[in-house]
C-alpha cells in the first residue's frame, strides 16, 4: 500500500511540469469563467484574472454582457501591449479541458479585438517653447513634431472626444498672445491647430511656469463649462510641455520673489499647487520633453527642476533628448500613450462553457522557464506577490513518534518499543521551474519526548509546490525518509518512509501540512510554517 501511495505522489510531482507546458504563450489574458443566477437572470463572471505582456486596468471580477452573436463580452479597460502591431490581428480564444488537462482553441468564437471607447473625453494642452535660443532650423523641427503629435491623436480620434489647446511661450506678454483656445480635435479643429503652430514665432526669455499655469487654468475652465452627456466619461487632463532651457521670466508678486532653480517660488507653485489639482475628479498628468540648450550651465539642476514638474512614473513622463531631430519620436510616443489610455479590449466567451479561459495574441512562446504573470497595477501599488519565484520557509510541528526499537530488549528500563510526544523543526525550499510548479526539498529535526531517554531523528526528501503563487492557495506535497539513530548507545538505527501534504496561502504567507510516517517507527505530526521567499524582490 505504501509503495503505491509513494509512486502516485512521485508521479504527480513529475507530471505537473508536463501539464504546465500549456502556459508557454508569451502574450495572453487568462481567467476563470462562471455563470450565476441572480433575481431570475444569468450573471456571467470572469475572475482570478491574470495576464502576461498585456496590460489593462486591474479588476478582481468583470461582468459579461450579451452580444448580438450570442457570446458574452468581457471588456478590459485601457488595454495596451508591447506586441508588434498591437491588437490589430486579434486574440484567439482557448478553453481548458479538464479531462485531458490541455488547452483547446475554439475557432468558432470570434477573436478578441480592441476598440476605442468613444464615450470617453480627454483634454490636452501643448506647451511649446518659442525662445530665441532654439534657432530657426530647430524651431521648424519642433513645429513639425508638435503637428505630428496632433496628427497621431487625430488618426484614432476624429470625432472630437479629444480636446486640445496650445500655448506658445517666451516672455510673459508674448505668451498671453500665443494661445490657441481648447477645442475638440475634429477635422476643422485639426487644421486650425496645425496652422496656429506653424505661425508661432521666436522671442526673448522663457516663461515656462507661467505657460503651464495658463494651460492648467484653461483646462479647468474648459472642463467646468462642458455640458456633460450622462454616458460620457472624463478620462483626464494632460500637459505636454517642451523647453530647451531654464525658466527665467515667470514672475508674480502674489506667488513670491523670483529666485533660481528649485528655490524659485513660481516653480514650487506649479509643482505643489497646480499639478496637485484635479480636473473632472482626475489628477493632472504632466509630460516634459527637454533639450539642453546653450544657456543650460548646470545639467543636474536642469534635470532636477524638470523632473519635479513631471508626473510619476518619470520613465513615462520625462524625456531628455540629445537634439531636435529626436523630438518627433518622443511627441509621437506620448500621443500613442494618451490614445491607449482609452483603448478597450473586448474578449468573447460562449455562454455555455464553464472553467478556465484564455485569449492569446500571436504565436510567440515564452522561454523554457515561464515568466511571472505581468501585473497591471501601478508600480507603487504592486504588492509582495511579485517575488523571486522562490518558496522558502521554516516550520514547526507537533505530534507523536511510535514504536521506536530499543537495543537492549531485556532491560527493565528499556522495553522493546518506545513512543513519545514529537516536536519537529524544519526548513523548506523550492524554486519555480514552471508558472504553476516549483520543486526543491526539505530537511527537519524531530525529537520525541519519552522516558527515560528522548529519541532524536532527522527527515529529508524532495518537495514540490503545485499551483500559481499569485492565487489564494497552492498545494504542497513531499516524500522522504526519517532516520532515527543511536542515542547514548541505546537506540538502533531505524528508517521510516514519510509523506507530506498541505496548502500554502499567498496572503498571509503561511503554509500548513500534515506528515505521516511508516516503517521502522511511525510518525504523525501537524505542521505550520512561515514562507519568507516573498520578501526577496523579483528583479524588474
Amino acid at each position: 500500500m505504501l509503495k503505491k501511495i509513494s509512486i502516485t505522489i512521485l508521479g504527480l510531482m513529475l507530471l505537473s511540469p508536463i501539464f504546465s507546458q500549456v502556459d508557454k504563450a508569451k502574450y495572453y489574458i487568462e481567467g476563470e469563467y462562471r455563470v450565476d443566477v441572480k433575481d431570475g437572470k444569468f450573471v456571467y463572471k470572469l475572475y482570478d484574472i491574470t495576464s502576461n505582456r498585456i496590460y489593462f486596468t486591474p479588476s478582481d471580477t468583470i461582468i459579461g454582457t450579451d452580444t448580438p452573436e450570442g457570446f458574452q463580452s468581457f471588456v478590459f479597460k485601457k488595454a495596451r501591449t508591447d506586441y508588434p502591431g498591437g491588437f490589430e490581428e486579434g486574440l484567439k480564444f482557448w478553453r481548458w479541458q479538464k479531462d485531458t488537462k490541455t488547452w483547446q482553441i475554439d475557432s468558432e468564437v470570434k477573436n478578441a479585438t480592441a476598440a476605442y471607447a468613444m464615450n470617453k473625453m480627454m483634454t490636452v494642452m501643448l506647451i511649446l517653447d518659442c525662445s530665441k535660443s532654439i534657432g530657426d532650423d530647430d524651431f521648424t523641427k519642433l513645429k513639425r513634431s508638435a503637428v505630428q503629435f496632433i496628427e497621431t491623436i487625430y488618426s484614432r480620434s476624429s470625432n472630437g472626444n479629444v480636446s486640445i489647446g496650445i500655448v506658445g511661450f517666451n516672455s510673459m506678454n508674448n505668451t498671453d498672445a500665443m494661445v490657441y483656445p481648447i477645442r475638440p480635435l475634429d477635422t476643422a479643429g485639426r487644421k486650425e491647430m496645425e496652422q496656429f503652430i506653424y505661425q508661432l514665432e521666436l522671442g526673448s526669455n522663457t516663461a515656462l511656469y507661467y505657460a503651464m499655469h495658463k494651460g492648467v487654468q484653461m483646462m479647468q475652465n474648459y472642463v467646468n463649462n462642458i455640458r456633460w452627456n450622462e454616458n460620457m466619461e472624463y478620462d483626464g487632463s494632460y500637459l505636454v510641455s517642451f523647453t530647451d532651457g531654464y525658466d527665467n521670466a515667470s514672475v508674480d508678486p502674489q506667488i513670491g520673489v523670483p529666485d533660481e532653480g528649485l528655490d524659485n517660488p513660481y516653480y514650487k507653485y506649479v509643482k505643489d499647487n497646480l499639478l496637485a489639482k484635479t480636473i473632472g475628479d482626475k489628477p493632472i498628468d504632466s509630460y516634459i520633453i527637454a533639450v539642453k540648450g546653450n544657456d543650460v550651465n548646470n545639467n543636474q539642476t536642469f534635470e532636477a527642476v524638470l523632473k519635479g514638474i513631471s508626473s510619476a512614473p518619470l520613465k513615462d513622463h520625462f524625456y531628455l533628448v540629445d537634439n531636435f531631430s529626436a523630438l518627433n519620436n518622443q511627441f509621437e510616443n506620448i500621443a500613442k500613450s494618451l490614445i491607449n489610455r482609452w483603448q478597450d479590449l473586448n474578449c468573447f466567451v460562449p455562454p455555455s462553457f464553464r472553467g478556465k479561459v484564455r485569449w492569446t495574441l500571436g504565436n510567440e512562446q515564452e522561454s523554457a522557464v515561464s515568466k511571472q504573470p505581468v501585473s497591471n497595477e501601478p508600480a507603487e501599488k504592486q504588492r509582495e506577490k511579485n517575488t523571486s519565484g522562490l518558496l522558502m520557509g521554516v516550520n514547526i510541528g507537533f505530534g507523536g513518534m511510535f514504536g521506536a526499537t530499543v537495543m537492549d530488549t531485556a532491560s527493565s528500563y528499556y522495553p522493546g518499543k518506545r513512543s513519545g510526544f514529537n516536536i519537529s523543526i524544519g526548513f523548506d525550499i523550492a524554486a519555480k521551474v514552471k508558472e504553476n510548479f516549483a520543486i526543491g526539498g526539505f530537511v527537519a529535526y524531530e525529537g520525541a519526548i519519552a522516558k527515560p531517554k528522548h529519541m532524536h531523528s532527522f527527515s529529508i526528501g524532495p518537495l514540490c509546490q503545485i499551483g500559481r503563487e499569485d492565487r489564494v492557495v497552492s498545494g504542497i506535497a513531499a516524500i522522504g525518509v526519517n532516520l532515527k539513530g543511536k542515542s547514548s548507545g541505546m537506540y538502533k538505527f531505524s528508517t521510516a518512509f514519510i509523506m507530506r501534504g498541505g496548502v500554502k496561502f499567498n496572503k498571509p504567507s503561511v503554509y500548513l501540512f500534515a506528515e505521516i510516517g511508516f516503517g521502522g517507527h511511525s510518525i504523525i505530526t501537524a505542521n505550520v510554517g512561515y514562507e519568507f521567499g516573498h520578501l526577496i524582490k523579483k528583479k524588474q
